[in-house]
């Protein structure tokens, strides 16, 4: 029947769930990153008080505070949040939120790494490699920082431009 109307399409309204639903998944995601720090900070102290571990060996077992698969979802989120359509109300919020915790783990990484690698007994090579990987591992953690922290926008640049809109009066008395 050429007359009839389209009937109501599943996938645009899945595409309209997800757009509502993406801040609230981007919240959850940042949590559980949170989550992954305080755990990370947990086994590195329980390391050193009840495993009898150096602070060396304590590193090298504790790892990376976050899998960096978890730092790159956090900043897809943000992204899809800002960048997409729609953007939400609290995208500065969210933005500042993910840079400050994403900045924290990278941080947390160039410690574990460094005391990690300094203190090691493993031959010269198995040193190089570690530090290798890890510093390949932070670089890529400190991208991901700095890009969110590029997102987040400035309060004093918004707020010149909503004061002068036009362009600047020369010689007023």
């Amino acid at each position: 029947m050429p007359n009839s109307p389209d009937p109501p399409r599943p996938h645009a309204r899945r595409l309209g769930i997800l757009l509502r639903m993406r801040e609230p998944i981007a919240w959850l995601v940042l949590a559980v990153t949170v989550v992954y720090i305080v755990l990370g900070w947990m086994r590195l102290g329980w390391n050193l008080a009840h495993e009898s571990m150096g602070v060396s060996a304590s590193a090298r077992q504790t790892g990376a505070s976050v899998p960096l698969i978890w730092v790159l979802v956090d900043v897809a989120m943000v992204l899809a949040c800002v960048l997409g359509t729609g953007a939400i109300g609290r995208a500065r919020a969210l933005t500042r939120t993910a840079a400050v915790v994403v900045s924290v783990v990278a941080c947390y990484d160039v410690l574990i790494l460094v005391v990690g690698v300094l203190g090691s007994d493993a031959p010269v090579f198995s040193r190089v490699l570690e530090t290798i990987g890890g510093l390949l591992e932070v670089a890529a953690k400190v991208a991901a920082t700095v890009v969110l922290w590029r997102l987040v926008p400035s309060p004093t640049v918004r707020g010149a431009a909503a004061e002068a809109p036009g362009p600047p009066v020369r010689d007023a008395v």
